[in-house]
């Protein structure tokens, strides 16, 4: 095999399709990315998407040059960070247990194994929405909506897989609003890899510590409860600083950096219809 391309569409129709292209190191610069790329753009617009993204890694600097020579749009970078759990600051985790520091409302704690409490699904869609609208005007912004429904569908699936969840949630003790949360996967057939999946505070009780409380609250779960744990991987935009700060402190290291890109259904067409040999 000398080359493979994929294609990725959602139902939601603002949001954009993807294409993932790869081509044998032993194989580039000889038209196959091209010829790959137009038969993914002829399959994708059929879908209906307007704009379609893609994705480059550090370690395949090619990738780069194909999407620049492509003229596509960088949208961002994300980079994928990963922890030895056993070099973690005991010390450090434990100060940030009494965070947040002179906070107005008094909080608690919770841990969610796989499912969410069935009361507790409305909460989980209010903050969830608040965050993602206060994102708005951030590199790779698109409206969405976000509904019980589509978490209690998210879990199924999640369960499918035999994957282990874990999510922990500061909440306002007055008011049991949702203020910050954070979640973790693992396999049961790899438990020394664990996943760090979405870790967010909302924007109105943000500088206060919270998220570093969730942090430290979850890297302590992990070593006591999940012992064959060696690794925890996370991925984040370049954009969101203050939790990269968190991660850098916390001892994680950038093992990989993807670059997003994005152009038109209609830009794509024109760029890729140049001549057979290219070489792109």
């Amino acid at each position: 095999m000398t080359g493979i391309a994929s294609i990725r569409t959602y139902k939601t129709e603002s949001l954009p399709g993807s294409i993932r292209i790869f081509v044998h190191p032993d194989h580039r610069r000889k038209g196959i990315g091209k010829e790959l790329l137009k038969h993914s753009v002829a399959e994708i617009s059929k879908t209906g998407v307007s704009e379609v993204l893609f994705y480059t890694s550090s370690s395949a600097p090619a990738g780069s040059l194909f999407a620049e020579k492509l003229e596509l749009k960088k949208e961002y970078d994300y980079s994928s960070n990963r922890l030895t759990i056993s070099e973690a600051d005991d010390a450090l985790l434990n100060e940030w247990l009494d965070y947040p520091l002179g906070a107005e409302q008094e909080i608690f704690m919770a841990v969610w194994h796989n499912l969410t409490p069935e009361d507790r699904y409305g909460d989980l869609v209010c903050f969830y929405q608040k965050v993602h609208d206060a994102e708005k005007g951030q590199p790779g912004f698109v409206e969405y909506t976000y509904t019980e429904e589509k978490f209690r569908q998210r879990e199924k699936a999640m369960n499918k897989t035999g994957s282990q969840c874990l999510t922990i949630i500061c909440s306002a003790a007055d008011t049991g609003e949702i203020l910050g949360m954070t979640d973790i996967s693992w396999s049961p057939s790899r438990p020394e890899v664990v996943f760090q999946g979405y870790t967010a505070v909302l924007p109105s009780v943000r500088r206060k510590g919270i998220g570093k409380r969730l942090k430290a609250e979850m890297l302590l779960h992990v070593k006591k409860n999940i012992p064959e744990a060696v690794f925890i991987r996370s991925g984040n935009t370049n954009y969101r600083e203050p939790i990269l700060r968190i991660n850098e402190q916390l001892g994680f290291r950038c093992t990989n950096t993807v670059t997003v890109w994005k152009k038109g259904i209609s830009a794509l067409k024109a760029v890729t219809g140049g001549k057979k040999n290219s070489s792109i």
